[in-house]
């Protein structure tokens, strides 16, 4: 259900583009798997200044409190899915994003899919692989041990695409989430900082 909603917008089905890009990470892949299974709550924090890069000029970080209404779906099986459903939580290309018909994708995929899992989010299919469809990009984590993993990522687009959608596409998910993004630093720098410390004196006298 949440897959199908980056997955089958297109009744001509999706495509790959670009090829698969690879990079090694510091860090065990479950850190890697389990945030995408079930962590929003970093975003405003680890990503506050991609975020306002990615802001409309002259609009600086909002000071205020803001909170927005969200859903997380956890699977007894292991898998996890979780987005905020406010629209404005949106940040994706503006290209794709003027590209979509959301009326005829409301009658096919229905609104909680086109207010939440389409448009934003992040979701993991146990054991390691993991998705985000904001800007189709979809790994697979592997592990090199307990303090290495090699990501394997590759970007979506619906298939009917005109060619200058699906390049802008794969654009933006080089600038956010490819092995150079902006977000995708943050979270490597977090999980190989979360590695470490579990090396450190004070995790290893936990049992």
């Amino acid at each position: 259900w949440y897959m199908d909603a980056m997955l089958d917008r297109d009744p001509e089905g999706t495509e790959v583009v670009g090829g698969v890009h690879k990079w090694v990470l510091e860090g065990n892949w479950k850190l890697a798997a389990e945030q995408f299974a079930s962590d929003w709550y970093h975003v405003n924090i680890s990503h506050a200044s991609a975020l306002m890069v990615m802001s409309p000029s002259g609009k600086g970080p909002k000071t205020e409190i803001v909170q927005t209404p969200g859903r997380q779906y956890t699977d007894p099986l292991g898998h996890g899915a979780g987005f905020p459903t406010h629209p404005k939580s949106r940040f994706d290309d503006r290209v794709v994003h003027g590209y979509y018909d959301y009326e005829a994708l409301r009658e096919r995929l229905g609104d909680a899919r086109v207010e939440g899992p389409m448009t934003t989010g992040h979701a993991t299919v146990f054991p390691n692989f993991s998705y985000l469809p904001v800007n189709g990009s979809i790994r697979v984590w592997h592990p090199k041990g307990p303090d290495r993993m090699e990501v394997w990522a590759w970007t979506i687009v619906d298939r009917s695409m005109p060619a200058e959608v699906k390049e802008a596409q794969r654009l933006y998910n080089l600038r956010t989430f490819g092995p150079t993004g902006i977000f995708e630093q943050d979270d490597g720098e977090n999980w190989s900082e979360c590695q470490a410390t579990a090396h450190g004196f004070m995790a290893g006298s936990m049992t």
